[in-house]
């Protein structure tokens, strides 16, 4: 026996006769409360570290042609010209970029991992918190964790930056 045949199962707007037009159209949706005014401290103040406004780039990004947009950006080639960054990305022994999503604790903890940093870490640090909307960063050694997902954007950043 299907489930869905059973009639406690079916919806019961279907079957009602008082429910006509005029009534939908009448019908007000309630407005959404603001959640703002009661979030613990805590969470109000990550809320509002990450909807702040962006703060523009310090280093420049360079355009990827067209050609090469076709094709997944993660493998191809470095564009280069990157000496006036202070902060160096090495790339993996396949050539992709060492950025990689991570899950922990049954997926309830979502985190981005970036390796082989080399150079000012710090100023690397504050670049990517414009990029990953100031969400939180934990420098380890030889790795820095964000907390999210934000591989793709991140990967896409370092790709404009000529890494």
């Amino acid at each position: 026996m299907h489930l869905w045949k059973n009639k406690y199962f079916r919806t019961t707007l279907t079957k009602r006769q008082d429910v006509s037009e005029d009534f939908i159209k009448k019908f007000m949706v309630r407005q959404p409360v603001g959640k703002l005014n009661r979030m613990h401290p805590a969470a109000k103040k990550i809320y509002n570290r990450m909807t702040q406004e962006p703060q523009p780039l310090k280093y420049n990004l360079q355009d990827i042609s067209a050609k090469e947009k076709e094709y997944f950006w993660e493998i191809s080639k470095p564009l280069g010209n990157t000496s006036n960054i202070p902060f160096m990305i090495s790339r993996t022994h396949t050539n992709n970029l060492p950025v990689f999503a991570d899950y922990n604790h049954d997926r309830a903890i979502k985190r981005t991992v970036i390796r082989h940093v080399q150079g000012d870490i710090e100023e690397f640090k504050k670049e990517l918190s414009k990029i990953v909307s100031n969400a939180h960063i934990t420098i380890k050694t030889g790795k820095i964790i964000v907390t999210g997902l934000h591989a793709a954007k991140i990967k896409l950043w370092l790709r404009k930056l000529g890494f």
